[in-house]
């Protein structure tokens, strides 16, 4: 319970900081043309077959021109189990960039509407003690 709360305390530090350097930029006739603003959060990846893993991101978003705004991400999370078995180990490190439309709103609460592109860098291993590691690397 307390790494919930944990992880939604820094995401919403993180859109916080994300909203006041969006409110700092420069506005032409009321609109804002070239807002900038970062992006962090903190969360939980529960992959299958693994415990519960902690989850970074960042993410970039600017103004291109009118109500337009790309948007670059990464994440990342990794997760090591030991077990009489062997020791697994999974990790992915993600990146995409998105494009987003953003409604004309006079309100500090914005809506956006729009898609991206991304690629998974996902890399598992399996060590059996004393023998062999067994390693697999995939994207897509």
């Amino acid at each position: 319970m307390q790494a919930k709360m944990a992880s939604f305390a820094l995401a919403a530090a993180g859109l916080i900081a994300a909203g006041r350097a969006e409110g700092q930029t420069r506005s032409t006739g009321g609109a804002r043309d070239q807002a900038r603003s970062l992006g962090v959060g903190v969360g939980r990846v529960d992959p299958q077959g693994q415990d519960a893993a902690l989850w970074l991101t960042a993410n970039l978003r600017w103004g291109i021109g009118g109500h337009v705004v790309v948007e670059p991400e990464a994440s990342y999370w990794k997760k090591s189990q030991a077990s009489p078995a062997g020791d697994s180990r999974v990790e992915d490190l993600s990146g995409g960039v998105n494009v987003l439309y953003r409604f004309r709103s006079r309100r500090p609460l914005g809506f956006f509407a729009g898609g991206g592109v991304g690629l998974h860098l996902v890399r598992s291993s399996f060590t059996i003690p004393g023998s062999i590691t067994v390693v697999s690397a995939r994207s897509w």
